[in-house]
């Protein structure tokens, strides 16, 4: 349940930050979504060690997470050379 909490949290804080009203906010979020990927490896990590769950799904979610982390690190700095605000967010919801 924890693993899915911390999953679910970075997507949420990226969109967050999105509809912020200034870069500085938006770089922030990105930064709290960078942790819960922190988080979420780390978990993984534990149930690697304490033999929980099938390891292959365990690893290909720790790699995914390590790569998450990355890109929103990248992402944060690329927003640092930048200056204004962020641009409006349209979002498509289908049925």
């Amino acid at each position: 349940m924890q693993l899915r909490r911390a999953a679910v949290s970075i997507p949420a804080n990226i969109a967050e930050g999105y509809g912020r009203a200034t870069r500085g906010e938006y770089r922030n979020q990105l930064s709290v979504a960078r942790g819960s990927a922190c988080e979420l490896e780390t978990l993984c990590v534990i149930c690697e060690r304490l033999d929980l769950g099938d390891s292959e799904s365990i690893a290909r979610i720790r790699q995914a997470a390590n790569d998450i982390q990355r890109m929103l690190a990248r992402m944060n700095r690329s927003l640092g050379h930048l200056s204004g605000r962020v641009a409006p967010l349209a979002l498509t919801l289908d049925p």
